[in-house]
């Protein structure tokens, strides 16, 4: 179990968000009075890997936690993870975001966000001398801080690909990172006898692998992919998803047996997911 804590605007949202992505069960500013109780009911008999994030939002119990902590830890493993960063980097960050600190009290006027900072690191001393690992992110993006915490855990940041067939009568899919155009292909909608069937069907798959142009372009777009994909995820490090989505008119035929056949040829390279948005397979 990893308890994540530390000063408000030093990235306890986007390490969460990170462990989420890569399969930790992830609470959120879980109250100092339950933590006992939730050792016990959830995390002692559960196999999946646990965070909880417990910041200066719990400070009227956090004077507790000392005591807890260590009784904790005698029946489970538990690692803390304590975030920070330069009071002038902070102050900056919630200028940037233009959110209230976590202490600000709107009906005291006179208040500024140094002296929230302030009362935190103090309310948070017990937390911070607790911790197994400090992390200062004051020069840190996001994804230097999923980078820290996927070495620090040890975790492998695989992107999870999908190869998804669409129709663009239905629109393109909203989470396209990659979006290609099979209607220059052949069309067997205008074959009345297989139109009803689809791209994964065998009546359709021989049509298609009639024509010259479809395993044209289908060899040319692996190559693409084959080049453009490793660079793309070396980019885009700790990226969760990343979604190639290749359109036909109804999302029926050619596009189905396009994503049929990249993944075929691509499965070999990466570890793909595949998706048929509009396809409906007719039963013989």
């Amino acid at each position: 179990m990893l308890i994540i804590t530390g000063m408000s605007g030093a990235g306890k949202s986007i390490a969460l968000n990170f462990l989420e992505d890569f399969g930790y069960y992830c609470i959120d500013n879980l109250p100092v009075i339950l933590l006992d109780d939730f050792v016990e009911k959830i995390v002692k008999k559960t196999e999946r890997k646990i965070a909880v994030a417990i910041d200066v939002r719990s400070s009227e119990n956090i004077a507790v936690i000392e005591e807890k902590i260590r009784k904790i830890k005698e029946k489970i493993d538990l690692q803390i993870i304590f975030l920070t960063a330069k009071q002038e980097v902070l102050v900056q960050r919630f200028n940037e975001t233009r959110r209230p600190h976590p202490l600000h009290n709107w009906q005291l006027k006179n208040q500024n966000v140094l002296s929230f900072i302030e009362q935190e690191k103090n309310e948070l001393g017990a937390l911070n001398n607790l911790a197994d690992i400090l992390i200062d992110t004051s020069f840190f993006s996001a994804m230097d801080l999923r980078e820290k915490l996927s070495k620090l855990l040890d975790i492998q940041a695989k992107s999870f690909i999908f190869l998804q067939s669409f129709g663009f009568k239905q629109g393109v899919p909203v989470n396209a990172d990659f979006v290609f155009d099979t209607r220059c292909l052949p069309n067997p909608y205008w074959e009345k006898n297989i139109r009803h069937f689809s791209g994964r069907q065998k009546q359709i798959i021989e049509w298609l692998e009639k024509h010259k142009s479809v395993e044209i372009f289908i060899r040319n777009l692996a190559q693409y992919l084959e080049n453009t994909l490793p660079e793309f995820l070396q980019q885009s490090k700790q990226r969760a998803y990343v979604n190639i989505c290749i359109g036909c008119t109804g999302g029926q035929h050619r596009s189905v047996y396009v994503v049929e056949q990249l993944h075929k040829i691509l499965s070999p390279q990466f570890e793909l997911n595949v998706e048929h948005r509009d396809v409906v397979d007719y039963v013989v």
